[in-house]
């Protein structure tokens, strides 16, 4: 029913063409099989990346298919020599190192799914973190499940994220969840990310902590616009993004979620929001567990589309009287057995 659906299902297609990088130029290479004139194309394919950091060199790691209708699933964070993946936070890191953007894809008739890295220190024009189907005419999905969107700039829209995405009647043509997009800016619009749908259901953000995200425009965490779809966001933290922590342009839903501020534009409809300072553990390094909120914890979105936050802690089952924490993480108090830092 929703692009998120195939994030219930982490496991990686048995059928599909599997490439393994554990090295920049592995990447590479494993992109360029995957794009129009390589080897894979025009197979499903999975492209699982080992830990550690790459650098993009100055240039962004990049994969283009314009025709091809062959879903491509890039599965970071896996062992060694891609031997099975650990449980845990991301441990793939793609890194511009502030020279160019991060990872570019265009495949816009086919499925994209990214999933368990960080994308970092990105400077770009446009989507300077992950850039996705820009400049083309997109029909078909793209889903993110547990990635970290960091420290990016675009001098247009998008600082942290760009994509543009369609889908059939039936389907969500975007689904973010269990991710982290912060301290990224735009020269224009959408600071953490600008989202663009062209047709669809609805589109879905679930689970995930958008802060401290600026834009010279509207949106400074995300700004949201398209045609004959709409947007739900649901269990998301929103907070201390400038001008705006979320902005749509078309008909939307906020439902149980932390949110300061929603900018003016198309009718936004809200169900259980509220407006409580997370506590951030400690942002200057990263940290964006919230922090001894108790307004946060079991207040979050009574149906989820995936089984984890982004370090893997698992979700209560859907539909149960047990809901959700709010945003990308878990109660770092009652979970985790410490207080994180926080203020007690």
């Amino acid at each position: 029913m929703i692009g998120l659906l195939a994030l219930a299902h982490p496991s990686r297609d048995a059928d599909a063409a599997f490439l393994c990088a554990t090295t920049a130029d592995e990447l590479r290479d494993a992109l360029a099989q995957v794009s129009d004139g390589g080897a894979y194309v025009d197979e499903d394919s999975v492209i699982a990346i080992g830990p550690g950091t790459f650098a993009t060199g100055g240039t962004p790691f990049r994969s283009e298919a314009l025709t091809t209708t062959a879903k491509l699933d890039i599965m970071a964070s896996w062992n060694p020599h891609c031997g099975g993946r650990p449980s845990g936070p991301p441990t793939t890191v793609l890194d511009a190192g502030g020279v160019g953007g991060v990872l570019v894809i265009k495949r816009p008739h086919a499925f994209v799914y990214l999933r368990r890295m960080v994308l970092q220190n990105g400077n770009a024009d446009v989507g300077a973190g992950l850039q996705v189907n820009h400049g083309t005419e997109s029909a078909y999905e793209v889903s993110l499940y547990q990635l970290i969107v960091r420290n990016n700039h675009a001098s247009g829209n998008g600082g942290g994220i760009y994509i543009a995405a369609s889908a059939p009647p039936d389907m969500g043509a975007i689904g973010i969840a269990s991710s982290l997009i912060v301290d990224n800016t735009s020269g224009s619009d959408g600071g953490g990310a600008y989202l663009v749908i062209s047709g669809g259901y609805t589109s879905i953000v679930n689970l995930t902590t958008v802060a401290s995200n600026t834009a010279v425009g509207t949106g400074g965490g995300i700004a949201a616009t398209g045609s004959a779809a709409t947007y739900s966001v649901s269990g998301v933290i929103a907070w201390g993004n400038t001008p705006a922590s979320l902005r749509f342009d078309v008909p939307s839903t906020v439902a149980s979620s932390d949110v300061d501020l929603i900018a003016p534009g198309a009718a936004v409809t809200t169900e259980e929001v509220v407006q409580l300072d997370p506590m951030f553990l400690d942002p200057a390094a990263g940290d964006y567990r919230f922090g001894n909120v108790p307004g946060l914890v079991g207040t979050g979105a009574p149906f989820n589309y995936v089984p984890a936050y982004l370090d893997d802690y698992p979700l209560p089952p859907t539909g149960g009287e047990y809901r959700a924490d709010m945003g990308a993480y878990t109660d770092v108090i009652f979970r985790y057995g410490d207080d994180g830092g926080s203020r007690l």
